[in-house]
């Protein structure tokens, strides 16, 4: 009768030390899916799609800066050709006035 009592009452706190084991484990997995961010709970699909909006982000802008790239080096490209054209018709602009007053 005391061998009884002795294997019930460790069977009962074996039991209470699994369902410890079993609440600490569940809590475990629960929090190990979310982090905290700005005082809220992200979870962690939500994180993902974080990060993919930033990849976008991020990639959008290094494709407008190689983009601004190109037309900065267009630019660059063309203005003394275009000052020049410019300089040309000011010049003819210039002597077709000299005609028509000395002329």
């Amino acid at each position: 009768s005391l061998t009884q009592a002795q294997a019930g009452a460790q069977a009962y706190t074996d039991l209470s030390n699994t369902k410890a084991a079993e609440e600490a484990c569940s809590t475990h997995q629960n929090r190990s899916q979310r982090s905290v961010q700005m005082g809220r709970v992200i979870y962690a699909h939500q994180a993902r799609m974080m990060l993919k909006s930033r990849w976008k982000r991020q990639s959008g802008r290094e494709l407008e800066m190689v983009k601004r790239e190109a037309i900065r080096d267009r630019k660059k490209k063309w203005r003394p050709i275009f000052k020049q054209l410019k300089d040309c018709i000011r010049e003819r602009n210039r002597n077709a006035r000299r005609r028509v007053l000395c002329g």
